[in-house]
């Protein structure tokens, strides 16, 4: 695609799109009628006009927003100010607008300024280190740039839930209303395709450096997050109950009764959407087809607590699902309904890879121990 065209498409949904496409509209227009000697100077300048204009307009339209790049679901971000910086690669310009975090995550956002054009048809990875003010203890996260055409792309970076050494499952201090954090960026690296043997990333790297900042962050957790009081409670004999439930985009939190197994394994927990599909479903007729999982899990009897890799888009979500049984076979299934099972009829086995003792149609079932209406 020519690099004009590539302009007018990104800009084609926005307020500047027909400024851009007047540029260049006349850029073609006086090159076919008066061609003059260095003419490709002419269409240069031009085109780095349109640049520029494209880079203003991706500003004003929010698209160089990491978490709008890189979060399939819509996150609010909370407050980020930049008390220090320094850098020993000042060719790279780190722009830091947003963030998110709780008890379990942090996620970081903003734009990034580099001295060439990212292949939009390249991954670019970008990996840091990070600790709290009143934490001696220092954690790692990673994210992803995301090409547009420009030499300012937007990017997003997340921590991992870690375990800290005295054996709880949270950064401390982290319901805070606004804490600080000193952030080191260490390098952008391509990531391969295929690791085929020995990886070394030194052989990937895009562009060495390291970029620290000192962040001041306000939460946006509280503001994101639905809370609903109950008690909440199932009809099945598992007797499961749930008494306080939290939901934000990135974490699940309920506060309850026999959340789990006799033999201490969790439940599934699935979100149902107001769309029919089903949130965090690994698999099965209703999966979730945006590849979202749940990455930290800390639940026993009383309380459960999931963290996930994508956010939920937690206006959408119609229910909580407490849910045991889950499993395939015959259509003998379907004859579980009448016990407060749900059966549905796969129509595609094969892309499941289920295996089953039956050769004929494949049906799908669990058991609803609890369901928890949200709004």
């Amino acid at each position: 695609m020519k690099l004009s065209d590539m302009i007018l498409q990104a800009t084609a949904h926005d307020a500047a799109a027909p400024d851009a496409e007047q540029i260049i509209r006349l850029a073609r227009t006086r090159t076919a009628v008066h061609p003059k000697p260095h003419s490709h100077l002419r269409i240069a300048a031009i085109i780095a006009a349109a640049l520029c204009l494209l880079t203003v307009t991706l500003y004003a339209s929010g698209i160089l927003s990491g978490f709008a790049a890189g979060f399939p679901a819509p996150i609010s971000s909370g407050g980020v100010q930049v008390l220090a910086q320094k850098s020993d690669n000042p060719d790279v310009v780190w722009n830091i607008t947003e963030s998110w975090y709780d008890r379990y995550n942090l996620h970081i956002g903003g734009s990034v300024t580099t001295p060439d054009i990212l292949d939009a048809n390249l991954s670019y990875r970008v990996t840091g280190m990070f600790r709290a003010d009143d934490d001696g203890e220092t954690f790692y996260l990673d994210g992803a740039l995301y090409p547009n055409g420009t030499d300012t792309v937007p990017f997003v970076m997340s921590a991992p839930t870690v375990t800290d050494g005295e054996g709880g499952k949270f950064r401390p201090g982290w319901e805070k209303e606004t804490i600080k954090v000193d952030l080191t960026i260490e390098r952008i690296y391509l990531e391969p395709e295929n690791i085929d043997g020995p990886w070394d990333i030194a052989d990937s790297l895009v562009y060495p450096g390291n970029w620290s900042y000192t962040l001041s962050l306000t939460q946006q957790e509280h503001r994101d997050t639905l809370t609903l009081t109950g008690p909440f409670s199932g009809t099945t004999e598992e007797a499961v109950t749930a008494d306080k439930v939290k939901l934000s985009p990135f974490t699940l939190e309920i506060d309850g009764d026999h959340l789990m197994r006799f033999n201490n394994t969790r439940y599934n927990i699935w979100l149902k959407m107001k769309d029919g599909t089903y949130a965090l479903k690994g698999r099965g007729i209703f999966r979730d087809e945006s590849g979202n999982y749940i990455a930290f899990d800390d639940s026993d009897d009383d309380r459960i607590v999931v963290s996930f890799v994508q956010p939920i888009d937690v206006p959408q979500a119609e229910s909580i699902i407490i849910a045991d049984k889950h499993g395939f076979g015959g259509e003998g299934l379907a004859d579980h309904t009448e016990a407060g099972f749900v059966c549905y009829p796969i129509a595609d086995p094969d892309v499941l890879n289920v295996v089953t003792e039956t050769d004929g149609a494949v049906w799908e079932m669990w058991k609803v121990l609890l369901e928890i209406p949200i709004g």
